[in-house]
């Protein structure tokens, strides 16, 4: 018999602590889903943050997921660090002046931001909060910040950055130890806002882009902001884009409370390595079964994600990232309404 039903916030709370909530909750990735049902373009929710919160509670109230994004992805950190931004009208903005142009010229300038005054962080924060007024103790508010290299690289550069980890290992050292004292600052002030949650982004550790070496030497810095933002009292959950299947012994070690990973990775094993107790979150295929494929082949692509990791407890459904922004609405229900019949 199905226990009484709980409100979402319980439910993925419950799933975040390991333990097995009234049904499966669900969480597809709707930053820019969301955007574009609401009738705005990119550029319009970055000038003006509040018809962002707008999309976001109209999605939640239509199709009732378990969560609200905040504004995430949008470089604000680095931003608010030095780097220069490309602004574009129906997409996030991307890096075009990196801050770190040469080491031992430009390390010494970089300054640790304030979140409540530098660049958009304010305005990032603020959209947290109203999120968090408008949907009070039934929605977790999920509020995102860059992983350590992935921030690194956005104040220095994907390329070199990578070339630096080999030929200026120490001053490639204090460029992500800066990283990661920035994002400690950042998702504590997000969780001061109002966010329950903090998922930490780092698809650069994946095999796709990063040999297993290269990443145990970055693994540290990861673990340490988990730790950090862990200690703020807020659940901390890690979302990685790419193949992690030889490195999850890694996010083991980083020990958040969950893990999201993309369809590249199989649950089963993941299950099998970070034990009955780690979240699982996942994955769903967004650009591939969300956008391109039938209601019918989501729903089986999520009741075998759930078969895979799920059955337990301690699992979240989820899209494996983003879901595009014209993907059809009735396949986000189909994932949803899967999870919704799934009870334990």
């Amino acid at each position: 018999m199905r226990r009484s039903e709980m409100t979402s916030y319980e439910r993925v709370m419950t799933a975040l602590e390991g333990g097995k909530p009234d049904r499966v909750p669900v969480m597809p990735f709707t930053r820019d889903w969301a955007v574009t049902r609401a009738g705005f373009t990119f550029s319009e929710v970055l000038e003006n943050p509040h018809k962002y919160v707008y999309a976001q509670y109209r999605a939640l109230r239509d199709f009732q997921a378990d969560v609200v994004w905040d504004l995430m992805g949008v470089n604000a950190e680095c931003e608010a660090m030095g780097s220069v931004l490309k602004f574009q009208d129906d997409a996030p903005p991307s890096v075009v002046e990196f801050f770190v142009e040469e080491l031992s010229r430009d390390l010494p300038r970089l300054r640790l931001p304030n979140p409540y005054k530098d660049g958009r962080l304010p305005e990032l924060l603020r959209v947290v909060q109203r999120l968090k007024e408008l949907v009070r103790s039934d929605t977790p508010v999920i509020a995102y910040v860059q992983g350590p290299f992935r921030l690194a690289a956005m104040l220095r550069g994907t390329e070199r950055l990578l070339k630096d980890m080999y030929k200026s290992g120490e001053k490639c050292h204090e460029l992500l130890t800066i990283a990661t004292d920035s994002l400690i600052i950042y998702g504590a002030a997000l969780v001061n806002s109002g966010a329950d949650i903090i998922m930490i982004a780092e698809p650069f550790m994946s095999a796709d882009m990063m040999s297993r070496d290269l990443a145990l030497q970055v693994e540290p810095y990861f673990t340490r902001l988990a730790e950090a933002l862990k200690e703020t009292g807020a659940k901390v959950l890690v979302h990685l884009c790419g193949s992690f299947n030889d490195r999850l012994d890694m996010l083991k070690k980083m020990g958040t409370h969950g893990v999201s990973l993309d369809e590249k990775n199989d649950l089963a094993r993941a299950r099998e390595v970070l034990g009955p107790k780690t979240c699982l979150i996942g994955n769903v295929s967004p650009s591939g079964t969300i956008f391109m494929g039938t209601p019918e082949a989501v729903a089986k692509e999520a009741r075998l994600a759930i078969d895979n990791a799920g059955r337990e407890g301690a699992f979240i459904l989820a899209s494996g990232c983003l879901i595009p922004k014209a993907a059809p609405g009735r396949n986000i229900e189909a994932m949803i309404q899967v999870a919704k019949e799934t009870g334990y």
